[in-house]
């Protein structure tokens, strides 16, 4: 086998901040105040709390420790570590993060273009006239597709830098300037008269939202796909990192609670703004009831119109969107260059082709939005199915191994807790998310068939898709196998690492 030059974090600060990077992202800022909102506001944040050490950080220090132990993306690593015969559990996770980017791609050059917007002064006068600028721009294709592209190249761009020069160095600009910014956001929305109501809504308590069982799926639900667990891109990442210095636990722990910190914040921003800028508490809530998109490039968008400098605010406001967005695409890029790399690329024309395939996958989701939301529907689902097929990686080679990998063998409370969150409540709770969005996706197109596989939102969609991409990757998988490369020992010195033919335990 011809030996891969193969590069690592500079240190593991590097590491952590790859991860922040990966699992900050727009949800954060457009989704997760808006549901903290109408799903109980205290009671919500709790629970998802609880969901953070039960399903994302055991998930995360799962991937971390097969990156870390495999050196190979999701695919080659699951390969590594169920087995030749499970490696197609290893190529749906990509599938998923991939399918993903193509319209992840289209939503960071939605943020950018916003950002252009207002940093000329165009600003909506009001509710109207935002709504005919968001329907003439997504009715627009050579926009949309130019922004998409930017998006895309901007990415590429950082990824075809390498490790330490490309991701490193961008994630020590971007994740500072975005946590400036949204602390900055939170300073004026907080000095806005009336926007303490919303901070009294997001925070209120009721004691039976904690009864209800829609506040724990929510909570779980966003835990899962905010933190970025599951997806395969910190696994990703854990290859390039020093097995001297990663701690699993430590490095898990921070980068989800930064992620929460992100939410928080930007919850902050976002749900004091609209209370302030609103006629009424009730009409704040009909705004944060609406969806993404409503909500971030009609409702904000015409809401900061009446702020002094409102072009200004917007613009930091939609940078930091734009950002937030970029660090988690910079994050799906590498992994699908990881995996092609995998197959024996070199990084420069696996960065080329990853960057090929996502701008004309991205396409559709960009000139159609159905579609968009059908992609985001049916994959957004899956990730939860990706979150599974990890945990079953680490039961089908070792949990016991694996938690070896993690704590210190006197850690036993920690270890127990691990195991159970592994072999016990992620799958469980894999069938509870499932079957609760699948039922809820059954009520969204009141006059389609459950059951219709090519209506926009219904279970029959996600099942049919779901079913084709398994079987196809399910009958490739002996393809698959013989085309990765051969498992490399990693041998770590002070001055670098050389990558060998052989164990896939660098420590070996």
């Amino acid at each position: 086998m011809k030996n891969e030059k193969r590069e690592f974090f500079s240190s593991r600060l590097g590491l952590v901040l790859a991860g922040i990077g990966m699992a900050v992202g727009t949800g954060n800022i457009w989704r997760f105040p808006r549901i903290a909102g109408k799903n109980g506001g205290l009671a919500f944040i709790i629970a998802w709390l609880l969901a953070l050490f039960v399903w994302s950080i055991p998930l995360m220090m799962a991937e971390m420790v097969i990156g870390r132990e495999s050196r190979k993306g999701p695919v080659g690593a699951l390969r590594s570590f169920a087995g030749e015969s499970f490696t197609f559990l290893g190529a749906w996770v990509s599938f998923v993060t991939l399918a993903i980017m193509f319209y992840y791609s289209v939503v960071a050059g939605w943020c950018l273009r916003y950002f252009t917007y207002f940093a000329v002064g165009m600003v909506p006068k009001n509710a109207q006239a935002a709504s005919d600028w968001w329907k003439a721009f997504t009715a627009t294709p050579w926009q949309t597709i130019f922004f998409h592209l930017t998006a895309i190249l901007i990415a590429a761009y950082v990824v075809s830098r390498g490790i330490q020069a490309g991701l490193e160095k961008a994630n020590k600009v971007l994740l500072p300037a975005l946590f400036i910014m949204l602390v900055g956001l939170v300073i004026r929305a907080l000095t806005l008269p009336g926007s303490w109501e919303g901070v009294r809504f997001l925070f209120q308590l009721d004691p039976t939202d904690f009864l209800k069982a829609k506040t724990w799926l929510e909570a779980f639900s966003q835990s899962a796909w905010s933190t970025g667990a599951g997806w395969g891109l910190l696994l990703t990442f854990a290859v390039y990192s020093d097995v001297r210095e990663s701690k699993p636990a430590a490095d898990c722990t921070i980068i989800g609670f930064s992620n929460n910190v992100a939410s928080i914040l930007a919850a902050l921003v976002v749900i004091p703004t609209v209370f302030a800028l609103s006629s009424t508490g009730q009409a704040a809530e009909k705004i944060l009831s609406k969806g993404n998109t409503g909500l971030t490039f009609t409702s904000l968008a015409s809401l900061f119109s009446n702020l002094t400098a409102g072009w200004l605010i917007g613009s930091i406001f939609f940078l930091a969107l734009f950002f937030a967005a970029l660090t988690s695409l910079i994050s799906m890029l590498e992994l699908g260059a990881r995996m092609l790399i995998d197959f024996g690329m070199d990084r420069s024309k696996a960065v080329k082709t990853i960057g090929v395939i996502g701008f004309v996958c991205g396409i559709p989701s960009a000139v159609y939005m159905p579609f968009f939301n059908n992609q985001d529907w049916v994959w957004g689902v899956g990730l939860l199915l990706s979150g599974l097929f990890i945990a079953i990686g680490v039961i089908l080679h070792s949990v016991s191994d694996c938690a070896d990998k993690i704590f210190p063998k006197e850690s036993t409370i920690d270890r127990q807790l691990w195991s159970f969150a592994i072999t016990i409540i992620i799958p469980v709770m894999f069938f509870i998310l499932t079957g609760w969005w699948l039922q809820q996706g059954a009520t969204w197109e009141t006059k389609v068939a459950w059951y219709n596989p090519i209506a926009q939102y219904s279970p029959g969609t996600v099942i049919a898709q779901w079913v084709l991409v398994l079987l196809v990757l399910f009958g490739l998988n002996g393809t698959i196998n013989k085309y990765l490369t051969a498992d490399v020992q990693v041998t770590e010195t002070a001055e670098g690492s050389t990558p060998s033919e052989g164990s896939a335990t660098p420590e070996g």
